[in-house]
């Protein structure tokens, strides 16, 4: 169970992170730094919720078909 909601916290704290970082980025050089290359806080985060991701669907996968 608390790892079910240590997961679930990080998840929700990198889906909040990655719109607030390119919302950031904005203010802080105008328009053009949104469209800019990506920041390396965004990769890392887009990276971090992936993977995840991909091992959770796996793990309720086999839990499902176990």
């Amino acid at each position: 169970m608390k790892l079910k909601w240590m997961l679930s916290t990080a998840i929700i704290m990198l889906i909040c992170m990655v719109p607030a970082q390119v919302l950031a980025a904005a203010a802080e050089n105008g328009d053009e730094a949104a469209s800019s290359e990506p920041s390396g806080l965004l990769v890392v985060s887009l990276t971090i919720l992936s993977i995840v991701t991909m091992i959770y669907l796996i793990y309720l996968e086999i839990r499902d078909n176990g």
